[in-house]
């Protein structure tokens, strides 16, 4: 029987990594732009990249964990209550410290489309948590996959809905013209739901019902892991190693590539033939509140460093570092003490 989503340690120790990335690039800059010197080397982590595999990741998750569920109208409400409390009490949270400081300066408009994270807001509006359009391309695919669970409908859903974006992004390859189409819809709705970051989910889906239906022989994983570890780094080449938003027809490969990957590591795991450290959970259960914390966090220390008198008196390294241990301390707190029991009620509950 294949293992819950959730139990894969080596997915949960490349999602801590993913957001350790994302947090180390934009702690980074906040610390160059408040400290004296600079990052030794102009250190930083690929945050593109980390993004990207992010989307693929969720994509897997999700269909790992409802595989079962599709055409079954009655899971419905589970599925909607878990996704709602698994993105938003977490988000909310980080909203206290940036709507302090916001919301008298704020339209109601901005402040409602900032809270709900509708999946229909301007691409170009400012996010007061940095990392939440990301989470709105989630919400997205949320939506999407909810309309699996339609009985007879559902199983078309995933299939129209990569058909749409297919001819959205590569109209050559059918020699049709379908752009005009789409910009009849709302911008914001057609950048969450038709933008190409969408096609990562799908290759992530793919992934996890690859892994159910087709296992492959050990020889074929480590296959796989190795090929698809090379096309990644061959890709991101191309991508300033993971700093600079692919192209569409890069982007695209580049999820392959990771949904390859994941599906490699996933495959070994569940034979027994890569067993990661069982701490590994421990960071995946840092990896959201991370994500969603470290801005937070390093704005906090530069205006208490502000406060104190200590703007820009302190080395940036030293800057950066004291920034990382605050945010990862708080994604700690914010893990076990408040997003795990969260968590679990939601499972009591629905």
């Amino acid at each position: 029987m294949q293992r819950a989503a959730n139990r894969f340690l080596t997915l949960e120790i490349a999602r801590f990594i993913a957001a350790f990335c994302v947090a180390t690039d934009h702690l980074a800059g906040l610390a160059t732009r408040n400290g004296t010197s600079a990052m030794p080397f102009g250190f930083s982590l690929p945050p593109i990249a980390a993004v990207l595999f992010f989307f693929v990741l969720s994509g897997f998750v999700i269909q790992s964990a409802h595989a079962r569920d599709l055409g079954q109208i009655g899971a419905l409400p589970r599925y909607l209550w878990r996704r709602i409390w698994r993105i938003y009490p977490l988000y909310w949270l980080s909203l206290i410290m940036p709507l302090w400081f916001l919301w008298h300066s704020s339209s109601l408009a901005y402040l409602a489309q900032t809270i709900s994270l509708a999946p229909i807001s301007s691409f170009s509006m400012p996010e007061a948590n940095p990392p939440a359009w990301t989470l709105r391309f989630e919400l997205a695919f949320y939506i999407i996959f909810a309309l699996t669970l339609l009985p007879r409908l559902g199983r078309w859903v995933l299939g129209i809905w990569l058909a749409l974006l297919l001819l959205y992004w590569f109209p050559h390859l059918f020699h049709v013209v379908v752009r005009p189409y789409f910009q009849a819809l709302p911008a914001g709705f057609a950048w969450y739901f038709f933008g190409i970051h969408d096609l990562l989910f799908l290759c992530g889906v793919e992934a996890a019902t690859l892994l159910a239906r087709r296992p492959l022989p050990g020889w074929g994983l480590w296959a796989l892991l190795g090929a698809s570890a090379i096309a990644v780094l061959v890709l991101l080449s191309r991508q300033h190693w993971g700093f600079d938003y692919p192209d569409r027809t890069l982007e695209l490969f580049t999820g392959i590539g990771f949904a390859g990957l994941i599906l490699a590591l996933t495959g070994l795991e569940q034979s027994q033939r890569l067993t990661p450290p069982r701490w590994g959970a421990g960071l995946g259960a840092m990896s959201y509140p991370l994500y969603l914390i470290h801005a937070d966090c390093g704005a906090l220390l530069i205006k208490t460093l502000q406060a104190a008198g200590l703007w820009h008196r302190l080395p940036v390294p030293e800057l950066f570092l004291l920034e990382m241990a605050l945010s990862l301390t708080a994604a700690a707190l914010l893990a076990f003490l408040i997003d795990k029991p969260l968590q679990r009620l939601a499972r009591r509950v629905v």
